[in-house]
């Protein structure tokens, strides 16, 4: 149970760090994006995770990586 509480607490942490820092790069970095975006999707965010990923594929339309890794995922667990 304290584990499951600890894992809880980090992946929040994690995942307002990424937030952050998508933020402060003014949404325009494609790691940052990519990995908030998982985060996300393994939050079950898969809103924020698709949302995430458009924005990337809009100023990177060559990174494939997070079309293929997450928002087709985010889209077929969104629909089941």
């Amino acid at each position: 149970m304290l584990l499951l509480l600890l894992m809880v607490v980090v992946v929040v942490f994690i995942d307002r760090y990424y937030e952050k820092a998508w933020e402060f790069d003014c949404e325009s970095s494609a790691p940052v994006g990519y990995k908030l975006a998982f985060n996300y999707l393994k939050a079950k965010e898969f809103i924020k995770a698709i949302d995430v990923c458009y924005k990337v594929l809009a100023k990177y339309p060559k990174y494939p990586k997070i079309r293929s890794d997450i928002l087709e995922r985010a889209q077929y667990f969104l629909r089941n």
